[in-house]
């Protein structure tokens, strides 16, 4: 009889011991998850900033192919009319860290004259066409980053939301539509014509 009693008192206090195993596993468990989330609110936290200092390096390049657009429609040696003092104060306002000088620019010259002629900045030449396939390359490349990244829309708005992403989704929405009388890829007009 006293045997059992203690054997029945040994096996308490093993249940008395599994079950404490099986609280410490728990909040080991716990505690692991909390680890686990931490983790990759930092590792997405890291992404994101990566994803925005690559973001403003990719900016600079479309600001240069935007200047290339740019001049290729309106430097005064070309057939534009604006004259080289003007396009030196663009230049020096996008190396004073503003790369969408060029980009406001086309868009006021797109509201300016409207969308024929703003068809023919994008895709008027040759070269234009060249220079806007660039520009919508390397913005997909970034819009595809960001949104790796993006878990909350912030980025891809604020890319969107830019004077390089009204250009972007103005040159998408004449390379996949052009207005009445115009043809993507075909050059069969005056480029630099208003009409």
């Amino acid at each position: 009889m006293i045997g059992y009693f203690l054997q029945k008192k040994k096996l308490m206090q093993n249940t008395n011991a599994i079950k404490m195993q099986y609280i410490e596993i728990q909040k080991s468990a716990a505690q692991a998850e909390i680890q686990s989330k931490a983790i990759k609110a930092t590792e997405l936290h890291a992404r994101k900033v990566s994803s925005l200092r690559i973001a403003e390096s990719v900016k600079q390049k479309l600001g240069a192919i935007m200047d290339f657009l740019y001049l290729s429609s309106q430097a005064s040696g070309s057939s534009g009319d604006v004259a080289q003092d003007k396009i030196a104060d663009l230049w020096a306002v996008m190396n004073q860290d503003d790369p969408e000088v060029f980009s406001r620019s086309m868009m006021q010259i797109h509201f300016l004259h409207g969308e024929n002629y703003a068809f023919k900045l994008f895709y008027g030449t040759v070269i234009r066409t060249r220079h806007s396939e660039n520009f919508v390359f390397n913005m997909e490349r970034l819009i595809m980053a960001a949104e790796e990244c993006d878990d909350d829309g912030m980025i891809l708005d604020s890319l969107l939301g830019s004077a390089h992403g009204f250009i972007y989704e103005k040159m998408m929405a004449f390379r996949d539509s052009p207005p009445d009388g115009f043809t993507y890829g075909t050059y069969d007009f005056d480029p630099d014509s208003f009409e």
